[in-house]
Parts: C-alpha cells; structure tokens; sequence
C-alpha cells in the first residue's frame, strides 16, 4: 500500500499532513462566562493554516490472473505466476469464432483498507499498457470493469500458481501443471472463474497505436468501492473484458503484480477526505442535557483537532462545520431534525455555520425561541461539506424543552 508515494506494507492509516502554522493574535477574547454570552469571530485571514489536504492512499492488488478461451488449448490454463494479464478476441476457440468478441479476460482483487465508506472521495482503478498484439493497428479496445458476484463455491476465486515463463520462478509452475482459476476448470486442479454483474461497474476505451506501453488506463469506480467498505456488496474483485470487436484477433496486455519494474501491476488509488476530531461542547452543553424555559441562547462551543493534533482553524476549510438539532418526541418515536429552526443570535454567524472565534474555538450562539414543541433536543457538530472534510467523533449536546 502506497501513501503519496510512499510504500507501506500493512494497512493501518497515517496522520493525514494537515500543516498548521502557529497562530499570534494581538487579542484574546475572554471564555465565555455563562451560556448566554456572544463571542467575537474571528476575523478571515487572520491565521496562516494551509487548506486542509487529501491524502492519496494507493493500494496493491492482492491477488490478479487472467483467463482466455481464444483457443481450446487454453481453457483449462491458470496464469497466477504470469508476468502479464489481457483482454482480447477470440481465434475459434470456446465456440467464440476468429476475432470474436470477448475471449480473454482480467481478474483482479483488493485487500480494502481500514478506512469508512464516507471518508473515500474518489476511488481509481488503474491498469498499466504493455503492449498490443495485431488487431488493426488502431483498434479501439472498450475495456469494463464488473464487480465479481458470489458464485461459491467459485468464489473466492483462487489465482494460482501457472505461468508460461519457461523458467518458472520459485513457487511457480507450468500453466498446464497449476492450480487455480481457469476460464473452466476441466479438471480436480483448476476452478471456473466465477460469475460477475453484468453490469459494468465502469468502463473506459484504449486506442491502439495512441496508447502507449506505460501508459495508465482508468476507470472510477468510487461507488463500487463505497458500497465494499460499507459492507453493501461483498469485496470479492473486479474482472475487466471487452465486450467489442473489431472483427480482428487482438490482444491487450496488462502488467499484472508479478511484473516488476518498470511496469506497475493493478492498482487502487483512493483519494480521502481528512477527518478532524470535535473536543467538546463546553458545559453547560456537554454535560447532562440543558433544561430550556422560554427564549434563551446556548453558546455551542468546541475545538477541531487534525489527525497531528493540531487546531482546525477557519483557515484550514473553505466550509465552517455545522450545526445538526434532532428533536427526540417526549412521547418517544423516531428523531425529527429540525435543524431549519435553527437561527443564530449575536454572533457573525450563517445559517447553520459556526463561527470561528479569536480563542480559537468554533461557537454557534443557538436561540432557542423556535424550539417550543416539548422533548429532548440533539445538537451536534458536524461537517460543513462533506467532499471536504469529516468530523469523527462529531460533538455532541442536549436540551429539554418542557
């Protein structure tokens, strides 16, 4: 697994470098004294903090192999040790006739790092080009990616041990003598390659003759991946096909994780949000829940810290965190947010938007006027755009209205 460029063997995360300089102020207003007092904003600019940053988590495929019907020969092979992986018409083979459409086909599978659903902004894969062989010499390869489905007992799928090098490296043994997944497996050593949704997940094209060896082909498949890591649809790979044909026999070649330099294997890179710890509320508020009668003002106050500890500044996001209020009914049921009653009072506040305030906290002066229906009151602190930043564990109060 790879960190903005940097190789990491295991998946526990890094400290996100969010780089935050040292704050002077020539003031510092006084904590509040009650929780009906306002503060002051701070004003923009006033503090040098970078935007925080995404981090590039680049992971290494687990497992990948090909399977290929093209010719008979051939469908019964494992290419688990094989230097390369490809896509490809077929040359009679499997019933497919010569230069008919998808007869070779990719497999490739992730061991996910331990990051949510949420915090994973783009998710990439990506296949380094080889080389082609014949087809037209402008070919145009359509390349899906599909999503393995459970189809046990073919999946898990097995990647196996054949390759066609006829030095076979340690562990490593002929195509015909391998064990492993196969286009079909004819005998007690190789497994049938399994089902996959036959939707793609995504597609992308590669032109022979303008692509070139090394060059990267792409596909995005964040949603895919959300829906992985979220434990919506099983993790069990991708296979990627062309569905197309030209009418030709022609081959696109892949490195796979055996390759080696200078050709890197299949790839995931996931760009992720930053996620910033909320320390607080400030009592009254963090305490036991607040008991509200008639109009009042509660100061919500809290501090951001980055993975390094340091302060999340106004500075530091381009969208203040916001406020979230859920009403939990006195006579029980499901929560009811009613954030849209939320209105500041006596702070340079918008909306829902905290403020950020010269002691470098984040406060949001919330009247309570428009919470008359009684029961118990949520507040929390959450993100401002969720495409920017997270907030894990968000801050959290309450207040009963009687």
């Amino acid at each position: 697994m790879v960190r903005d460029g940097a190789a990491h063997a295991v998946a526990p995360r890094i400290p996100r470098a969010v780089h935050l300089a040292a704050v002077v102020l020539a003031a510092i207003a006084a904590t509040l004294g009650c929780d009906d007092d306002a503060n002051t904003a701070l004003p923009a600019g006033s503090q040098a903090n970078a935007l925080a940053q995404t981090e590039t988590l680049t992971v290494e495929a687990s497992a990948d192999t090909l399977v290929r019907t093209d010719v008979d020969a051939r469908r019964n092979d494992n290419y688990g040790c094989e230097g390369g992986l490809m896509v490809g018409t077929g040359r009679g083979g499997g019933g497919i006739p010569w230069g008919g459409p998808d007869a070779m086909r990719s497999y490739v599978r992730f061991a996910l790092p331990a990051v949510s659903a949420a915090e994973v902004l783009r998710a990439e894969l990506q296949f380094t080009v080889v080389a082609f062989n014949q087809g037209t010499g402008s070919s145009v390869f359509t390349l899906n990616a599909h999503r393995v489905v459970d189809s046990a007992p073919r999946t898990p799928w097995l990647e196996g041990n054949g390759t066609t090098n006829p030095a076979p490296p340690a562990g490593c043994v002929d195509v015909d003598q391998a064990s492993g997944m196969a286009w079909e497996g004819l005998d007690a050593n190789n497994q049938s390659q399994p089902d996959f949704d036959a939707t793609a997940a995504a597609t992308t094209t590669a032109t022979q003759g303008t692509t070139l060896p090394g060059d990267l082909v792409r596909w995005d498949v964040t949603a895919l991946v959300r829906a992985w890591l979220s434990g919506g649809l099983p993790n069990l790979g991708l296979v990627v096909r062309d569905p197309t044909s030209d009418g030709s026999f022609r081959e696109l070649y892949f490195a796979s994780r055996e390759r080696g330099e200078p050709y890197a294997g299949p790839r995931l890179v996931l760009t992720l949000a930053p996620t910033f710890r909320c320390v607080g509320f400030e009592p009254p508020l963090g305490g036991s829940p607040v008991i509200v009668r008639g109009p009042r003002t509660l100061s919500l106050r809290a501090k951001l810290l980055d993975s390094e500890a340091l302060e999340v500044s106004s500075t530091t996001v381009t969208r203040p965190p916001a406020l979230q209020v859920l009403l939990l009914p006195a006579g029980g049921g499901s929560p009811v947010d009613v954030t849209n009653r939320a209105a500041p009072r006596g702070l340079p506040a918008s909306g829902t938007n905290f403020a950020y305030t010269l002691d470098a906290k984040w406060q949001y002066n919330l009247a309570t006027d428009a919470f008359t229906t009684p029961g118990e009151y949520r507040v929390f602190l959450r993100s401002g755009e969720a495409s920017e930043y997270l907030v894990n564990p968000a801050c959290e109060g309450a207040f009963l209205v009687r």
